[in-house]
């Protein structure tokens, strides 16, 4: 038999390891750990001492690592004079890892490494966007044109003129971006995506892809948002 010592040193240690897993800081292991990159979607906040970004389907912050300043870039060009207090809404690529062991960041869920950024804006596309009803959008102005691909439907909507809708486009992927070509009654279509930083005339909106539309002799010109959708 135990002594009685001995029997009270071993509920110690039990209770100490029950207390220290109760009050555990959240890990990014925690269902969140990615070695391999990943798009999120959320809510980007840079101020004293805080560069967090917090994904859309989580309430945790992850601490950011964004060596160069492909996020914050954007972010403090778009804030202007630095007052927004709930972030700007961002679409980024990039790979999760634990927190930090200290500084500023050791309390957060995770840290947040930033590899490539596709969107920033003030206002616009949000959480709550239908980012599975598209793969592709684009966008340009002066005047107005919007085309929104998903599967292999391509729509083109230009002010002032029907839509139109190309069925059966064939897509290509490669390291210089993304190719759509399609015929129809609407005539040849082709949609170049490149994977350049392009900005929207009127909003200022940053995004991660320059688009290129050509139809017949039109050529159209602006950015491009990549969606959920396939």
């Amino acid at each position: 038999m135990p002594s009685h010592t001995g029997f009270m040193i071993l509920l110690t240690f039990v209770a100490a390891g029950v207390a220290c897993r109760g009050d555990r800081r959240p890990q990014a292991g925690d269902g969140v750990q990615s070695d391999a990159p990943r798009v999120l979607r959320g809510f980007a906040t840079y101020a004293h001492e805080v560069r967090t970004f917090t994904p859309c389907d989580s309430a945790a912050a992850l601490w950011v690592v964004d060596s160069a300043q492909a996020l914050w870039g954007p972010w403090r060009e778009l804030a202007g004079d630095g007052s927004a207090p709930t972030g700007l809404f961002a679409v980024v690529e990039g790979r999760i890892g634990p927190p930090p062991s200290e500084g500023f960041g050791e309390a957060h869920a995770g840290t947040l490494v930033v590899d490539r950024v596709l969107y920033v804006a003030r206002e616009g596309y949000e959480c709550a966007a239908p980012w599975d009803r598209f793969a592709f959008r684009a966008f340009g102005n002066e005047p107005f044109w919007s085309l929104t691909v998903l599967a292999d439907t391509v729509t083109l909507v230009r002010w002032g003129t029907a839509d139109r809708v190309w069925l059966g486009a064939v897509r290509t992927e490669s390291d210089t971006g993304i190719m759509l070509r399609a015929d129809g009654a609407d005539g040849a279509l082709t949609v170049a995506l490149a994977p350049r930083p392009c900005r929207d005339t009127m909003a200022g909106s940053y995004f991660g892809y320059t688009a290129t539309v050509r139809l017949g002799a039109d050529s159209l010109a602006g950015c491009a948002l990549a969606g959920g959708g396939r």
